[in-house]
């Protein structure tokens, strides 16, 4: 990685961080969130293989602190940033978009009793249209 362009994306990365509160997800339909995640993980292999220049380590540890971090977003997190969406579009996102994915999932969990009972309550008294969340009866997903 050439410093001047590894420096440019240790500060994108800081600022995505700082602004989302989570680190860019590598995995995502979202293609500025994709590659700033995408490059994480390098730095993270590159360090795992030792690999990574000591120059980089430092800018690393100083621009991007816990940037080694593997944590990525709570559950808590991801339930809000679906409620925050639900409030402003007052529907679902498309399928291709991650909190779609994520719903969908959460919703299986909860049909199959996985899913913690203080969860499946927050979805259902948070985001709107979910009120039937996690029923036997009622959809992986849907808005009323």
């Amino acid at each position: 990685m050439a410093n001047e362009s590894f420096q440019t994306y240790a500060v994108a990365v800081a600022g995505y961080k700082q602004k989302c509160g989570t680190w860019p997800n590598s995995v995502t339909t979202d293609l500025i969130e994709s590659s700033l995640g995408k490059w994480l993980v390098e730095c993270r292999t590159e360090f795992d293989e030792d690999t990574l220049s000591v120059e980089q380590l430092e800018m690393l540890n100083q621009i991007v602190p816990g940037w080694y971090s593997k944590v990525g977003p709570t559950w808590e997190n991801r339930a809000e940033n679906l409620s925050n969406y639900l409030l402003k579009h007052g529907s679902m996102p498309e399928r291709t978009h991650w909190l779609h994915q994520w719903i969908t999932v959460q919703s299986g969990l909860a049909r199959c009793g996985f899913l913690a009972p203080e969860r499946v309550q927050w979805i259902r008294n948070h985001c709107l249209g979910l009120s039937d969340f996690g029923a036997q009866n009622a959809p992986l997903w849907k808005i009323g």
